[in-house]
């Protein structure tokens, strides 16, 4: 299967898009620092606003890249070509699959990284985390220093999992429809019926949250509706991953 991780990577590091969303991720970053230059808000507690800010631009992605790895392959008709050298259906979406995380949790820590350091450079000094003007606290006792940092990083990190989840039902789509014009357009479907759908419905539309995991990790300590949310995320991936390669041994790609 490296061979064709390696074949994905090179056609994806080719793709001027890709590289795209990472400025407009670092942009979006920026601008939101700008205002609160003058406020409470540190540079520890920044990732905490400006993650949640990207995660519209995240889910662009992940559709993005979602249809690029199938539907765009199939309508320009190089998804056959590595099939119809070696035949390795199987090998090949693991593949794409694999270089779909891979290529999420990049972003996702480019977006933290990001973050940290435009807070760094712009917001004013301080480790102890604040939201919504207040120390956040556990236990009594404010979070500070190296603690606060990884409890940020731990909790940013927490939105790869239904993003990840996200991505591989887009591929599943991608395998079923076929037209990447179509594809994106049920991806943004899905993300705005998402928005919009009552709480009772959270499971079924992992993305409704994404922007307020993180946070809720943190100040809901005890709470175990992060954990199950993310239990979740990974239960439907394992299945959108054996159903995506079942579905994509059955696919017609060579006529």
């Amino acid at each position: 299967m490296a061979g064709y991780l390696r074949y994905e990577f090179y056609k994806q590091k080719k793709n001027k898009y890709y590289y795209l969303f990472f400025i407009i991720i670092l942009a979006s970053n920026i601008t939101k620092a700008i205002p609160l230059i003058n406020t409470d808000i540190n540079w520890a507690s920044f990732p905490l606003l400006a993650v949640p800010g990207t995660v519209l631009f995240l889910v662009l992605f992940t559709i993005f890249l979602a249809t690029d790895l199938v539907a765009s392959e199939y309508e320009k008709g190089i998804l056959k070509l590595p099939i119809m050298v070696n035949g390795e259906r199987k090998k090949l979406i693991k593949a794409k699959l694999l270089s779909l995380i891979i290529w999420i949790i990049l972003l996702v820590v480019f977006d933290i990284g990001s973050s940290y350091i435009v807070g760094k450079v712009l917001l004013k000094q301080g480790a102890t985390l604040v939201l919504d003007g207040q120390n956040i606290l556990t236990k009594g006792v404010e979070i500070q220093g190296i603690e606060a940092i990884i409890t940020v990083i731990i909790s940013e990190l927490s939105i790869i999992f239904p993003l990840i989840s996200f991505g591989i039902l887009m591929v599943f789509i991608s395998l079923l429809v076929r037209k990447s014009s179509l594809v994106m357009g049920i991806g943004f479907l899905y993300y705005i019926i998402s928005i919009i759908s009552p709480d009772k419905a959270r499971y079924l539309f992992l993305i409704k949250y994404i922007y307020k995991l993180p946070s809720f990790m943190i100040i809901g300590s005890g709470s175990l509706e992060p954990v199950i949310y993310i239990l979740i995320s990974l239960i439907i991936a394992v299945v959108l991953v054996i159903v995506n390669i079942f579905c994509f041994r059955m696919m017609e790609i060579l006529k």
